[in-house]
């Protein structure tokens, strides 16, 4: 089993805490491998991790230096499969540095695998929130989305694939949404895809305004850019579309078609959150155990508020890398955000 993490920028204060909890998973250590890939760093991430490695004797661990700077983070994770030399029975997991995962992750994807006979498998992740609102806002808006993946079976961050998937589809370099088209190809292969219940992945949120802008900017563009490509532009826009028609044309419509989008999103929230912060809580490791416990009652009105203007802007941001890209305004480069 090979764990990927990907660096470009300064992230060494991360690694610290992702390598304790890989070392840490409860699971003969000669059946995994951590694998970091070096992709051009400007820290001392590289440093950090073999002194950690060292420190704690530990030898399951492969440090790949890339000198390729094509590709995107697409390009990144597929130098790093292509330099692990795995049987057919291998699978590949896919984390950041920014990532913690759970003790017992190995156990819960090798059992999956195992019953349902997979050739891939998606997690769920939890966000370790404060009480910022940027923060709680994004948590809950991720929840929603989780709910809805189990149907759309799209990847993310953790997620788990077999070797023979690997010699068969690459991460399209050509996109930053790297995840969701690699997962699009497996389905059209027709391999078998689960999205697990299972929290068995824990990150944070940056709280920082305009982080959270480009990190949206950047989730649009790829949308937008892919969607034009394919010529199914209307399915991204096709909410913030109806929403600016019906405000323009009916007021009535459009306080109808609002109501029914939030309840349709909140019902959701509310329905799932609940089994959603149990998964967390049950596989948590150690240290986070005391804040995600905190986190069971984050549906606050406040909250809630927050989420929803949280959404519109997403929602309205769409709206500006499609005006960019039409007017060809906008480029994506390996450095854009």
């Amino acid at each position: 089993m090979a764990y990927i993490t990907e660096k470009k920028e300064k992230k060494e204060k991360n690694i610290i805490n992702c390598l304790e909890s890989l070392n840490e998973i409860d699971y003969p250590k000669n059946l995994y491998k951590i694998i970091i890939i070096n992709d051009n760093s400007i820290d001392k991430t590289v440093e950090i991790s073999k002194n950690f490695f060292k420190q704690n004797n530990i030898k399951n661990y492969k440090i790949i230096n890339r000198t390729r700077q094509d590709g995107f983070v697409a390009g990144v994770l597929n130098d790093g499969i292509k330099s692990c030399n795995l049987d057919n029975k291998s699978f590949f997991g896919i984390i950041d540095s920014d990532c913690i995962v759970s003790t017992n992750i190995l156990k819960k994807i090798n059992s999956n695998i195992i019953e349902y006979n997979l050739d891939a498998i998606q997690t769920q992740e939890w966000h370790i929130t404060s009480d910022n609102y940027i923060n709680s806002s994004q948590h809950i808006l991720c929840s929603y989305e989780n709910y809805n993946n189990f149907d759309e079976k799209a990847f993310k961050v953790g997620h788990f694939f077999s070797n023979n998937i690997a010699k068969k589809i690459k991460y399209n370099e050509k996109s930053i949404l790297e995840d969701r088209l690699f997962s699009d190809e497996c389905k059209k292969n027709n391999f078998k895809i689960k999205v697990i219940k299972d929290v068995l992945l824990y990150r944070k949120f940056s709280s920082n305004f305009m982080k959270v802008y480009s990190q949206q900017y950047r989730y649009q563009l790829g949308s937008i850019t892919n969607d034009i490509k394919n010529k199914k532009i209307i399915d991204t826009l096709n909410i913030t579309l109806v929403l600016i028609f019906s405000f323009l044309i009916n007021i009535n419509l459009f306080y109808k078609i609002l109501i029914y989008l939030l309840l349709e999103v909140f019902c959701k929230i509310f329905i799932y959150y609940k089994d959603y912060h149990r998964s967390a809580l049950i596989n948590s490791p150690y240290k986070l155990i005391n804040i995600i416990n905190k986190q069971k009652n984050i549906l606050t009105i406040n909250n809630i508020f927050s989420t929803t203007l949280f959404m519109f802007f997403v929602l309205i941001l769409r709206i500006i890398p499609f005006y960019r890209i039409l007017f060809n305004i906008e480029t994506i480069r390996w450095n854009r955000f």
